[in-house]
């Protein structure tokens, strides 16, 4: 097959099992993914209740990728939007970060800006 290009596509499975929030009545969780080298990244927002039945879901798909850390605040930012959207009084965001220290100082002063 001349002519065709092969791709190889990566998946990770990440083994966490979803825990009912303390305190709010709905959790709201989201992640980003990217894949740099197609400039192309993923976003995702669950809402859950203390049930673990998903009451929203919004999957977004961007073919520009600004930097990962952009990307994850902007995640941050659909999911707080999301809640307002849906009318939810009390809620708990979730994101489970593995960025440095100063990029979580930095999403920690969005928040707060946010809130």
């Amino acid at each position: 097959m001349d002519g065709v290009e092969e791709q190889k596509h990566t998946r990770s499975q990440v083994q966490a099992k979803w825990r009912p929030s303390l305190g709010a009545n709905v959790k709201i969780n989201f992640d980003a993914a990217f894949d740099i080298k197609q400039a192309r990244s993923g976003s995702g927002v669950v809402t859950r209740n203390t049930s673990g039945e998903i009451l929203a879901l919004k999957l977004t798909l961007h073919r520009a990728v600004l930097t990962p850390f952009a990307r994850e605040v902007y995640t941050c930012l659909q999911a707080v939007l999301l809640g307002v959207h849906l009318g939810l009084e009390s809620v708990t965001i979730v994101k489970k970060s593995q960025l440095n220290t100063l990029e979580k100082s930095v999403i920690g002063a969005s928040k707060r800006d946010i809130q």
